[in-house]
């Protein structure tokens, strides 16, 4: 089988060099798949200290955690990748997603006003922010950020829409 054989190769090449980032992080995608969790592991997390800035390690290393269930170990994957690399939008919806999922609605709003500050004010970070503030019981806030998005947009009327749903909601 092909499949074997790639993995027979990659644990050559890993014997032959076990220092090599890069056969290690294909590696260890195999020892994930072979549910080998703790090779995986160690492997991600020796490329990830060895490069810290590396998207695609960092990347991996989430994955992993998240496929076992660790959703506190790939937010703080996230959260330290943010100090190396440039370009955070991608990281900031990825922390935004795993706050979301944790149910950690003030973290999330924090990473939404992050991300606007980067890219602006958008209808889904608007649409997002007003969730989480309903979701802690945070009306005004809520409101709030509806009405700075109609004032930014005067003419826009699927603002104005999402008002009258935010108050509806409300049962105002």
């Amino acid at each position: 089988d092909s499949l074997d054989r790639c993995f027979e190769m990659l644990e050559h090449c890993y014997a032959l060099d076990s220092a090599s980032l890069t056969v290690m992080y294909d590696l260890s995608s195999f020892y994930a798949f072979l549910d080998k969790d703790s090779i995986a592991h160690n492997m991600l997390e020796r490329i990830v200290k060895a490069d810290p800035s590396n998207l695609y390690y960092n990347k991996a290393l989430v994955n992993y955690y998240l496929k076992v269930g660790n959703i506190g170990a790939a937010i703080e994957v996230y959260e330290n990748l943010l100090d190396k690399i440039n370009s955070k939008s991608e990281i900031y919806m990825a922390l935004f997603s795993l706050y979301s999922d944790a149910g950690e609605h003030a973290k999330a709003i924090d990473v939404l006003d992050k991300l606007e500050r980067i890219e602006g004010a958008s209808e889904d970070i608007v649409i997002n922010k007003v969730r989480h503030y309903m979701a802690i019981n945070d009306s005004a806030s809520a409101v709030d950020a509806v009405i700075g998005m109609i004032k930014e947009n005067p003419y826009d009327l699927r603002y104005k829409t999402l008002l009258g749903s935010t108050y509806s909601v409300l049962g105002d």
